[in-house]
């Protein structure tokens, strides 16, 4: 099965992979550090699936535009690893950067 890999930069140093393949998509999470990432459901008629990411800082909108346009960049290139950095510089909490796997 083939993967999309984006490794986002983390607090902690280095990246975090994660894996984007069918993700489309991305909206404001639960508070204002936090992005879900929403993916299509692989089911016919069910609700997608959402991961939300945890930053240390706000995420802008510019943030957000980014991040979604890497996620729709990423699904032209199947099997691919792409290194994303958020322009306003915010990475990755290093304590829990995963907060939420759920529908959406």
């Amino acid at each position: 099965m083939e993967n999309s890999i984006l490794n986002i930069a983390w607090e902690a140093g280095g990246s975090l992979p994660v894996n984007v393949k069918q993700a489309y998509r991305c909206d404001q999470g639960s508070g204002s550090s936090k992005i879900k990432i929403i993916y299509d459901s692989l089911v016919n008629n069910a609700n997608p699936w959402a991961l939300e990411l945890d930053f240390n800082k706000d995420v802008t909108e510019s943030d957000k535009l980014a991040l979604e346009n890497a996620l729709i960049n990423i699904q032209q290139q199947p099997s691919s690893l792409v290194n994303f950095k958020m322009p306003s510089g915010a990475v990755l909490k290093s304590d829990i950067p995963f907060t939420n796997l759920s529908k959406s």
